[in-house]
């Protein structure tokens, strides 16, 4: 199990991350979201022992990860800059990893390459953006760790090859029962891959829930509002889009419950259905409104 308690970090005068807590358990894909800047690396640096926390602890079968090499032994982090070596190929990153992680497989490495169809003489670096996230991608499954923290696993993939890796990675948390912490900025892949979704916001984890828990507390409402003297406010909605007489928003409330409020105001309803992610991103985001007419005067 990884356990975060408490973890607060900070870089000079800085606050990046503030009293963090949640578990997640080994066979499970956890879905860290959040907007640019928010923390996400930062928090994914500490939990795999990169980072020591300012305050709190984070602990994996019980150890302190920070304080533990056979514990960070059993750790990979992909990002872009951290799984190779500027001037390393793929075969030369293999050499460095199959030394340090103990459950290292040289099979899944080469039937990796071979499925995909990567130069393991060629710099990692003169790759393709999409390539060196493949790269990075044999890499850590190869390592055969039993965590996994992948930044922005599906940066640079094209459409075939992100369904391949959501699957790759699908059936290696279970054949491995390998924790696996994604984040990412492509919120329809987290919503068909995380078991559990894990949102930042200021510094703070503001959602720690299942995609079943949130379609079962929130919903999505189209509908025309023809009365303009109407309390839209009753609601207790987030407005996601509005043009003239016509709204999309969230409301904090199973499908029945926003269909009898907006009964109440006398909207005509065209639409209800579950939230999607994106949505309750935006949601929580509160996505400012901007008059481009001042921006471009």
């Amino acid at each position: 199990m990884l356990e975060v308690k408490g973890i607060t970090k900070s870089f000079g005068d800085f606050n990046v991350l503030s009293d963090i807590s949640f578990q997640a358990e080994e066979g499970e894909i956890y879905g860290l979201i959040g907007y640019n800047g928010v923390g996400k690396t930062t928090l994914l640096k500490m939990m795999c022992g990169i980072y020591r926390p300012d305050a709190g602890e984070i602990r994996i079968q019980d150890q302190l990860v920070y304080e533990h090499a056979d514990i960070k032994r059993q750790c990979f982090f992909m990002t872009e800059e951290s799984t190779h070596f500027h001037q390393a190929s793929l075969k030369q990153m293999q050499k460095f990893y199959r030394g340090y992680y103990p459950d290292w497989n040289d099979q899944t490495f080469q039937n990796l390459v071979n499925l995909l169809g990567m130069n393991t003489g060629m710099k990692i670096s003169r790759f393709s953006k999409g390539m060196q996230r493949q790269a990075g991608l044999i890499l850590a499954f190869s390592s055969r760790a039993k965590y996994l923290f992948l930044d922005e696993a599906f940066d640079g993939l094209d459409v075939t090859m992100r369904q391949l890796m959501k699957d790759m990675i699908c059936f290696y948390a279970r054949k491995e029962q390998a924790l696996v912490v994604v984040s990412s900025h492509n919120l329809l892949e987290l919503e068909h891959l995380a078991d559990r979704i894990g949102m930042l916001n200021e510094g703070e984890l503001i959602y720690n829930e299942s995609l079943d828990w949130m379609h079962q507390h929130y919903c999505t409402c189209s509908f025309l509002l023809p009365d303009a003297s109407a309390d839209i406010g009753r609601l207790s909605a987030v407005i996601l889009e509005q043009k003239e007489q016509e709204y999309t928003c969230v409301i904090e409330a199973p499908g029945d419950e926003a269909r009898r409020r907006l009964n109440e105001i006398g909207a005509v309803v065209k639409e209800i259905r579950p939230i999607q992610l994106e949505e309750f991103f935006r949601k929580e985001r509160r996505e400012k409104n901007v008059d481009w007419e001042k921006v471009f005067e």
